[in-house]
């Protein structure tokens, strides 16, 4: 675990299934909001996150293809009940589809733009600051 920007950041790349659910349970009884980066999960890592979330926040460009990827990822991922619990956070790109057209296209409700990392974090924090102390936040990447 490393600080990094005022998170407690544990990278863990190549963690296994069998060692994924004591790192969760363990970050659980230590931090109040976990943050997952499943951008290079396979798809048991990404299944089994996502079964144990209470809510997922989807990052990804705004362009119709990149939604559209989102979109098969979700039909994937049916079932683990991720639509329940997932919004969109979208990063904004010349050729971006407007919030109703990326709604409709994903199936999920457009929570808000992000651009930057630091925009990710200050969502994180605030998010930390409404269900338990500042620094219970950890991004597992």
């Amino acid at each position: 675990m490393v600080e990094q920007d005022g998170l407690d950041v544990l990278a863990a790349p190549d963690v296994n299934l069998r060692e994924l659910a004591p790192l969760l349970d363990g970050a659980r009884n230590d931090y109040g909001i976990i943050v997952v980066d499943l951008t290079a999960a396979n798809a048991e890592q990404t299944e089994h996150v996502i079964g144990a979330s209470e809510a997922v926040f989807i990052v990804s460009g705004a362009d119709a293809a990149s939604l559209a990827a989102v979109r098969a990822r979700l039909s994937s991922l049916q079932a683990v009940q991720i639509e329940e619990r997932s919004a969109l956070l979208l990063q904004q790109e010349p050729d971006s589809l407007s919030a109703s057209e990326a709604e409709e296209t994903t199936g999920l409700p457009l929570c808000g733009y992000v651009d930057t990392d630091t925009q990710i974090r200050q969502l994180g924090r605030w998010l930390a600051a409404n269900i338990a102390p500042a620094e219970a936040l950890v991004q597992v990447a």
